[in-house]
């Protein structure tokens, strides 16, 4: 039997965050800009990347469809420049008092989620609605 909370757990763990962020967070943080850009992780998983942002000054809104990620994020990472959400690309267009956001990230698995072109293009144009 599938328990989303061990996927949780397994995920948080199979990466050393450490090592990723010397090799991608400069990168990371060039491409997102002034730490005053409002960022949405989209597909937070865990929150790693919310968490090693939220350290570098930005403010995250951090979402991911996965109850057990997200409770997980809440669980382990407490940082007041960061918010976590239940949601994903889907909910983006009934989200009330959305912010308008600088950048979006999609990393890791986010894209193949979205099972054809339809949904594609239809997550693409709620994000853009989303963007400042």
């Amino acid at each position: 039997m599938w328990d989303s909370n061990l996927t949780a757990i397994w995920f948080d763990y199979k990466v050393d965050w450490k090592e990723r962020f010397k090799k991608e967070g400069k990168a990371l943080i060039d491409f997102l800009g002034s730490a005053s850009n409002k960022i949405l992780d989209l597909g937070c998983g865990t929150g790693r990347h919310a968490e090693f942002l939220a350290n570098n000054g930005f403010t995250i809104w951090a979402a991911d469809p996965g109850g057990a990620m997200i409770r997980y994020a809440n669980e382990h990472i407490s940082h007041p420049k960061i918010t976590f959400l239940k949601m994903d690309a889907y909910d983006l267009e009934e989200w009330e008092e959305c912010p308008k956001f600088d950048r979006v990230l999609l990393i890791g698995n986010v894209i193949p989620h979205w099972h054809c072109k339809n949904e594609l293009i239809a997550n693409l144009m709620a994000i853009s609605a989303i963007m400042s």
